[in-house]
């Protein structure tokens, strides 16, 4: 089996995606996202 590479997000990363995550929940939407309801459940997994 192959070796992984496993990338993680950077502090700098993490905080942009939070301002984006921010700004987009708190925007009117003219239908569902579903791109930013996985986004909010994705914190809750595990690495």
């Amino acid at each position: 089996m192959p070796e992984r590479k496993v990338y993680a997000i950077t502090e700098k990363g993490k905080q942009r995606l939070l301002e984006e995550l921010r700004e987009n929940m708190l925007a009117p939407s003219a239908g569902d996202d579903t791109f930013a309801l996985a986004m909010c459940f994705g914190f809750g997994m595990s690495e």
